[in-house]
């Protein structure tokens, strides 16, 4: 883009000499360099989204369907296509590695025992390990290794939903809600964004995990493996670019309506006999995980020695849909989680069955959400920025003009099991910058996509200007 104009300016001392002006030509020149973009979007489908919006009292997954395609509408224009590459990363209680998933080994001998059956069989999700959290390895996923599948299991979510009815059986999010990678076919997104329900948990850590490797160059030599197998379009070879590379653009945008859940599992001994005898049984890995199914057994049996009533009135319909197992289905409705079944419901005869405990807990996961963000937040080798984060904190409930998040997990009075301090944290921890954080309810959460959408397509311009006196 360039412009020419003569500009006249009047003079001091050579008006006392008759010229009263000069003019000046000026031109300027501002040049659209054309860089290209990576963005991963990591989009909140934990089973809370199917409450109401606070404003408009439809359905959060709604909502976040309809502004999420609005927003990659507007990044993926005609102009833009070509250069630009969109990572979708869906999250229940864990991420379904989705386009990545032919390339990750999961063996099945090593398939958890519990559940038996699920709805869709077995997780198709790997564990990850705590030391994927830290090091100079946390922007990678080794691809090399073998790794646990994932269980699959119902702790917290009120299936099928009582607004949307999308609310899936499970931790790990189905096939339809897995990563759709380095793409710029809006259809695909579109429809990943409109078949993907809702799932059980809030696995912030994990999703920030996929989608830090979705922008690593340690995921380069897959994406272009890729490619040749026809996932990937030819047109993103060499993707992802270096961190700091001044020929790309790096973003991610982090949506959530609530507090990271910490990452269970559960033991696949069965035990009959008396919690007495459970205290010096030697099944558990840990007496804290010994302790914990006790004080369960003990929470839900009441003072009469019966089952406390936690499923007065099982759904038939629920059952019949869901869980065609019997046993299985007495697991999950006799039991506060699926933790424990009762042959007689008192805690002089218990049958313990696949207790669930702790991989991780809320703090821990708090701990990895930390040290992925401070890595993506901080500048790259050539002090350029290495990827700019954006969060979104969706109908937070209790977070208005007079709460402070807390800045430290180790700050007086910060509760790990407090949802609002979780999310809050988080939320404010990652972005880049103080104004990459918005806080939004229905009525402004296009609004604050427009805005980010606005800053990614925004021209980088030079300017060069040269003044030629006439």
């Amino acid at each position: 883009i360039e412009a020419d104009a003569n500009v006249a300016f009047g003079t001091h001392f050579l008006r006392y000499i008759g010229i009263p002006t000069l003019s000046t030509r000026v031109r300027a020149e501002a040049i659209q360099t054309r860089r290209f973009v990576e963005v991963v979007m990591a989009l909140d489908i934990s089973a809370s989204m199917d409450g109401l919006d606070a404003v408009t009292g439809t359905a959060k997954l709604i909502e976040m369907r309809a502004a999420a395609k609005d927003f990659v509408s507007k990044i993926l224009t005609s102009e833009t296509l070509d250069v630009t590459s969109v990572t979708l990363v869906p999250f229940g209680g864990t991420v379904n590695p989705g386009d990545f998933s032919s390339y990750i080994s999961m063996d099945a001998s090593r398939l958890p025992t519990w559940p038996a059956t699920s709805p869709i069989g077995h997780s198709l999700c790997p564990e990850f390990e705590r030391s994927d959290f830290t090091g100079s390895d946390i922007d990678a996923i080794d691809f090399t290794r073998n790794y646990t599948i994932s269980q699959q299991f119902k702790r917290w979510n009120n299936f099928p939903g009582p607004h949307t009815g999308e609310v899936r059986w499970g931790w790990c999010p189905e096939p339809d809600a897995g990563i759709v990678a380095h793409t710029n076919v809006l259809g695909d997104i579109e429809t990943r964004i409109d078949s993907m329900g809702l799932y059980d948990g809030t696995g912030i850590d994990m999703a920030l995990k996929w989608s830090l490797f979705a922008l690593s160059p340690e995921s380069r030599s897959l994406v272009n493996t890729m490619i040749s197998d026809g996932i990937v379009d030819n047109n993103f070879a060499g993707r992802p670019m270096d961190y700091g590379d001044d020929g790309v653009e790096k973003y991610i945008v982090f949506l959530t309506d609530g507090g990271i859940t910490e990452q269970k599992k559960f033991v696949d001994e069965l035990w009959d006999g008396t919690v007495e005898d459970l205290e010096d049984s030697d099944i558990f890995a840990s007496d804290a995980d010994r302790d914990s199914a006790i004080s369960h057994i003990e929470s839900v049996v009441g003072e009469d020695g019966r089952l406390a009533d936690y499923w007065s009135a099982p759904n038939e319909e629920y059952k019949n849909n869901v869980i065609v197992d019997d046993e299985i289905w007495d697991n999950i409705m006799h039991s506060r989680g699926g933790n424990v079944t009762y042959d007689a419901a008192t805690t002089s005869n218990v049958r313990l069955t696949n207790t669930q405990v702790n991989r991780w807990s809320m703090r821990e996961a708090l701990e990895h959400a930390t040290e992925l963000c401070d890595y993506m937040r901080a500048p790259a080798a050539d002090g350029n920025e290495r990827i700019r984060v954006f969060t979104i904190g969706f109908n937070i409930n209790g977070w208005d003009e007079s709460y402070e998040p807390f800045t430290s997990l180790d700050d007086d009075g910060f509760a790990h099991g407090n949802n609002l301090h979780r999310s809050a944290y988080v939320l404010n921890h990652c972005p880049t910058n103080p104004a990459d954080l918005y806080l939004v309810n229905s009525d402004s959460l296009g609004g604050a996509f427009d805005d980010i959408a606005a800053q990614i397509n925004s021209l980088r311009l030079t300017a060069a200007a040269d003044r030629v006196d006439d």
